[in-house]
């Protein structure tokens, strides 16, 4: 008698696309459509990488590659929960960016300094 409610999450990998493709310094690639590219590769030269939420709003896990290449992750998740977070000191490396504030990432990241830049990747480091 009741209907089942339909997940419906939302479309922050759209948002990131549409407002950044074209972004000077941005790489934002949808890879259904694009064209292929060696992530390990752009991750290697890249300050930061967006860790959009995994399927469902699951656990996204790609965090965990751009963390091993210095890559500092940038987390849009609603809740907050970042994989071993009960071990690995997230706020401390990382950049969280709620979804709203997304129009304004090129601000919000070039807020943080070299200096800044270098003392999250050391953390990274000892994390890994």
């Amino acid at each position: 008698p009741y209907p089942l409610p339909v997940y419906d999450p939302p479309h922050v990998r759209a948002d990131m696309h549409r407002l950044h493709r074209g972004t000077p310094g941005f790489k934002v690639v949808d890879s259904s459509v694009d064209a292929k590219v060696d992530l390990f590769e752009w991750m290697l030269k890249s300050q930061f990488c967006w860790v959009p939420p995994g399927q469902r709003y699951g656990d996204p896990r790609r965090h965990i590659v751009g963390a091993a290449l210095g890559c500092i992750p940038v987390f849009t998740i609603p809740n907050g929960r970042f994989l071993f977070d009960e071990l690995l000191p997230w706020q401390g490396m990382s950049v969280v960016v709620n979804r709203s504030d997304l129009p304004k990432l090129p601000e919000i990241l070039a807020r943080y300094s070299s200096a800044d830049r270098e003392r999250m990747r050391s953390q990274l480091r000892c994390a890994w």
